[in-house]
């Protein structure tokens, strides 16, 4: 079967001229950064808050609090 001509993969892809890839690749790393960040400031919270919690507590309970964020409940009452 012949693949249709309008559907094949162009040779290489062309870059948005307003795109710097540079750019998006240090925006990209200091996303993952705060990202890493934040993770560390929730859980040194709830260590202070839980000093006796063991680490699978803290993963536990980190879990928790990500899921109420991704709901959108956070700060709600």
């Amino acid at each position: 079967m012949e693949d249709h001509p309008s559907i094949s993969a162009p040779e290489s892809p062309v870059p948005h001229p307003a795109v710097d890839p540079e750019l998006v690749a240090r925006k990209i790393q200091r996303y993952f950064e705060l990202c890493d960040l934040s993770q560390e400031l929730a859980l040194a919270g709830i260590k202070h808050r839980h000093p006796e919690a063991t680490p699978q507590e803290l993963r536990r309970l980190f879990a928790a609090r990500l899921a109420v964020f991704r709901e959108g409940k956070w700060g709600r009452k």
